[in-house]
């Protein structure tokens, strides 16, 4: 089985559409990349493909990894765990703040799916700052 064989049959056991694949990769795309098209992702399913540049996003989206995707190795519904050294993992974490809100919320979302701390919301660093804030202001007397 092949790299694009795998894709289908993960996307059919999930139950998504082309569509809905495509749009959920491309959420997690940064601002500027090149961007996953249904015609991209229909001819990457039916040819004899060894590797995609969107394999990191289509692992998310399909609940898989990408050991698996790439060389049908391991456990096919071992999802993709965010690694720290993981440059991909690395780059979402270090830019977050950069990506537009829809995007910061996908993120937010798989990471909770993950089980992982999620970066938090802006009113989360808020309240933390506030809290950090009030906790170093001398008490009075």
């Amino acid at each position: 089985m092949k790299l694009g064989q795998r894709i289908r049959r993960r996307r059919d056991k999930l139950g998504l559409t082309q569509e809905c694949v495509v749009a959920e990769v491309n959420a997690m795309r940064p601002e500027g990349a090149r961007q996953l098209s249904q015609q991209n992702l229909g001819q990457l399913e039916n040819r004899d493909s060894a590797k995609s540049e969107f394999v990191h996003e289509l692992a998310v989206v399909l609940k898989t990894n990408v050991t698996w995707l790439l060389k049908g190795s391991g456990n096919e519904d071992a999802a993709e765990e965010p690694d720290a050294t993981s440059s991909y993992a690395r780059y979402i974490y270090e830019n977050f703040d950069k990506l537009p809100p829809l995007r910061q919320q996908l993120v937010r979302e798989v990471f909770s799916n993950w089980g992982g701390e999620p970066p938090p919301s802006e009113d989360e660093e808020q309240a933390t700052r506030s809290e950090q804030h009030a906790q170093e202001e001398p008490q009075g007397s």
